[in-house]
């Protein structure tokens, strides 16, 4: 029991060394929490829409110190079947929180078939947030 106790104890403090030199990212965007501590990051996730025309998207958290810059970009490759052109990646909804806002965003993004990409960026960022997309397979 004592070992155990003197390695959480190390954990601890490196992680917190670390955690002060060089930031902490825990988490997978659109899967689990993601858990920032004074960190530059970008976390994407990426859903392809085929059977219907929109992406549903919420994101919720609040921003301790730093900004997060939330960043949603559609394209659409071309089709030779239904003879549709492509469409270059665009941004389609761009909006930054900054320290001591709440971050509570249900967004309905509407641009048709095609591959969206919700980029979320952090610099120097410190909170807890989460991503909700859903999953590929019910698009």
């Amino acid at each position: 029991m004592r070992q155990l106790l003197v390695f959480l104890i190390i954990l601890v403090v490196a992680f917190f060394v670390v955690g002060e030199w060089r930031g902490v990212y825990l988490g997978l965007a659109g899967q689990t929490p993601m858990i920032t501590y004074k960190v530059d990051h970008t976390a994407e996730v990426a859903r392809t829409v085929r059977n219907g025309d929109h992406l549903p998207l919420n994101v919720s958290g609040e921003v301790r110190r730093g900004t997060v810059r939330i960043l949603v970009l559609f394209d659409r490759p071309q089709s030779f079947q239904t003879s549709a052109a492509a469409i270059p990646q665009r941004v389609v909804y761009d909006m930054s929180y900054s320290q001591g806002q709440r971050i509570a965003l249900s967004e309905v993004v509407v641009e048709g078939t095609g591959n969206y990409l919700v980029r979320i960026e952090f610099q120097d960022a410190t909170g807890n947030f989460r991503v909700r997309v859903p999953p590929n397979s019910s698009l």
